[in-house]
């Protein structure tokens, strides 16, 4: 197709281009930008009515995770909301008060996680079958990661979402994503303790607002966190 300027002056055929960089189709890039398009006005509809969570979660922020991930085949993300009270086979991988007494569980909405190839799965599962086998009294489960959720398994979590509307409370939002955060770190350092804990990406969704947080293991406090914030 084609554009004719208004202006004869500068009367100019303006050719239809795909300038994406990713060699993305122009069906590609035309559903991309419906699913935009219907998004904005999801937020905006969910704003102006003060929506509730589920609303923004179902039309909203689970759709903008899809249309971000599509182009990478090794990232996807999944719809958690399940209780940190089974993220494992054992209870202790839930942080502690400083009374000794456990954390109330919390759960986290989204995670982000990478798909392994067949190879590396199969890594994955004789790691964890090695590791049960020759250090038991770790607790650690069958799952590479803190949750024994089954779809999750084998496939590590490198991002972890919680949402909220824009009038929920941001203090409880953050405690999820901290309790959430220490017992990755605490399965990590179970799975293999002499390896260097990396810092976790952290997502607070706030209605239309991102907020992104990195948190890591305080080496100086043993197992405390620092960096959420």
């Amino acid at each position: 197709t084609s554009i004719e300027a208004t202006d004869n002056s500068l009367a100019v055929d303006l050719e239809h281009e795909n300038y994406a960089a990713d060699g993305r189709s122009d069906f590609d890039l035309r559903r991309e930008l419906v699913d935009i398009l219907d998004i904005e006005a999801a937020s905006c509809e969910f704003e102006n009515d003060r929506d509730y969570e589920p609303a923004w979660n179902e039309d909203v922020h689970n759709r903008v995770l899809k249309v971000a991930l599509r182009p990478f085949d090794a990232a996807r993300c999944r719809n958690m909301c399940i209780s940190l009270s089974s993220v494992s086979e054992e209870s202790d991988l839930i942080p502690r008060h400083v009374s000794g007494g456990a954390l109330e569980g919390k759960m986290v909405d989204y995670a982000m996680y990478l798909e392994p190839s067949p190879a590396m799965r199969e890594r994955i599962r004789e790691m964890l079958h090695s590791h049960a086998r020759m250090e038991p009294s770790t607790g650690v489960s069958s799952s590479i990661n803190q949750t024994v959720y089954a779809p999750l398994r084998h496939r590590p979590i490198a991002v972890s979402i919680e949402t909220k509307t824009p009038d929920g409370n941001e203090s409880s939002a953050k405690a999820q994503l901290a309790v959430w955060a220490a017992a990755q770190l605490e399965h990590m350092r179970r799975l293999s303790p002499r390896m260097h804990l990396p810092t976790l990406p952290l997502v607070l969704i706030s209605g239309v607002d991102w907020d992104v947080y990195y948190v890591r293991a305080d080496e100086k406090v043993g197992e405390g966190l620092a960096g959420v914030g």
